[in-house]
């Protein structure tokens, strides 16, 4: 199949790429400037920019599908990202790229944020639970809604809250963790359905793959987990060399707790089934200043 990829320079379309190509699928790359980002010998790149309408033409020209998974989410540590933009991107960006997947009569898969099914936190929330919008969720609702007015054959990946390497998110946690200022929104009993990057771009392969047209999925890990939780995690592999993390912190945003179990029966699997594992690798990046402290 021949895929484009939009946004494909971003920390989710770095995992996706590899995914892509080792599939047997050829592989167009959507970017803002080319680089070594996505430099894959068999990948194409091409510069395009959801809001320049003749750039996602050139793009998708003479592909099946479009990924996309451009997004502008801040980073946790303000490295790049604005909400203004991904408000924008989310309204204003999505009729571009179904206008152009309506013309070329191709597959768009979209990405979108689990958080939608933030209604209650009493029990897990599946792809049938209700989608809520306000503040920041709206524009995502929105977005949907443009897709599901289209016609065409769209689907969406739900991801839930993003971690692991290039996301900035785990790398957070541990500094705060280590500066003794780690501590968890609220009185930490907010569910976060975590899921790591690698995991989450398996999933847009199988979407892609596998799934019938107009329909979403749910990406998420398998273990939904109290803010508490998480960074009690944290404090473990640190070896609770810090003070246990504390409560209180702001809530920024609602917390949620959503099942994998479509996805699963899909054939998806997490390779990191919680943050238990996911955050190894992250750890161990983090141990060697621990150990060079005094006793």
């Amino acid at each position: 199949m021949n895929v484009a990829v939009l946004g494909a320079s971003g920390v989710i379309g770095r995992n996706l790429l590899p995914r892509l190509v080792e599939a047997g699928h050829r592989v167009r790359a959507g970017v803002r400037q080319r680089g070594p980002a996505t430099d894959i010998a068999s990948v194409e790149q091409v510069e395009a920019n959801i809001f320049e309408p003749a750039s996602l033409t050139h793009l998708v020209t003479g592909c099946d599908a479009l990924i996309h998974i451009a997004s502008s989410i801040p980073r946790a540590d303000g490295s790049g990202g604005d909400w203004a933009t991904y408000d924008r991107m989310r309204r204003e960006g999505m009729k571009n790229v179904i206008a152009v997947c309506d013309r070329a009569k191709i597959t768009l898969i979209s990405q979108s944020i689990a958080m939608l099914h933030a209604e209650t936190q009493s029990s897990l929330q599946d792809e049938q639970s209700p989608l809520v919008a306000s503040g920041r969720r709206a524009a995502a609702l929105e977005a949907e809604r443009a897709l599901a007015d289209w016609p065409g054959d769209y689907r969406i990946v739900r991801g839930a809250a993003l971690y692991g390497p290039g996301t900035t998110v785990d790398d957070d946690w541990f500094t705060r963790y280590l500066r003794g200022e780690l501590a968890a929104p609220g009185d930490g009993s907010d569910f976060i359905s975590p899921i790591h990057v690698a995991d989450l771009a398996a999933a847009f392969l199988i979407v892609l793959e596998r799934a019938a047209p107009r329909s979403a999925w749910i990406a998420a890990d398998d273990e939904p987990m109290r803010y508490s939780e998480v960074f009690g995690i944290v404090a473990d592999l640190c070896g609770q060399r810090r003070a246990s993390p504390g409560t209180g912190a702001a809530a920024g945003l609602p917390g949620f707790r959503v099942s994998n179990r479509a996805l699963r029966e899909l054939g998806w699997a997490p390779r990191y089934a919680s943050v238990r594992s996911g955050l190894v690798a992250t750890a161990e990046r983090y141990l060697p200043l621990l150990k060079a402290e005094p006793a």
